[in-house]
């Protein structure tokens, strides 16, 4: 096999950046709606990409030779997004607000699951900001949650990460 050379780099094209992407929400849960994607996309510094692993492989062994096979795949079912908090809490409040519809805290009382879910698209953008590829996560409700710390030896941003939990997702190239 050759060797790589600079004229086939320089040929490549432009390389795909994980700086430049955006997060919406397609669908909210119900009461949620007062909550602006737009608000909670310009405050999320990181998000996981989903993804799919074997579960396991199947291992055939018959007289002394062996072979395997693609055993059943699983969806990772969790994303992390990581959230900077602003003065005026948006990323507090609809954590709060997502929280109550999943257990309310005093009562135990829950809504409906079709009421709790929502729907994430995380769209990965080229050099111009044009959509190339794009993810949507199906069923998605908050599985857990990590407030940060307040700490006064630091001058560093508050952030916020929230712990999706989702069915399952399709992907495409746009």
């Amino acid at each position: 096999m050759a060797r790589v050379s600079i004229d086939q780099l320089r040929n490549m094209g432009n390389v795909a950046v994980p700086y430049r992407w955006t997060l919406t929400f397609t669908n909210l849960p119900a009461g949620l709606n007062t909550f602006s994607s737009a608000d909670l996309n310009v405050r999320c510094e990181s998000v996981e990409l989903p993804k799919l692993s074997s579960a396991g492989k199947i291992e055939v062994r018959v007289r002394g030779n062996k072979v395997l096979q693609q055993g059943i795949m699983e969806y990772s079912n969790t994303i992390s997004l990581v959230f900077y908090e602003t003065e005026d809490s948006i990323v507090h409040d609809f954590l709060r607000s997502w929280r109550e519809l999943v257990w309310k805290s005093r009562s135990g009382v829950q809504v409906s699951k079709e009421d709790y879910e929502a729907n994430v698209q995380i769209t990965r953008l080229n050099h111009a900001d044009e959509g190339i590829w794009k993810y949507n996560l199906h069923g998605c409700f908050l599985e857990d949650f990590d407030l940060g710390m307040l700490d006064g030896s630091t001058s560093d941003a508050m952030r916020t990460t929230l712990v999706l939990s989702f069915d399952f997702f399709t992907d495409q190239k746009l």
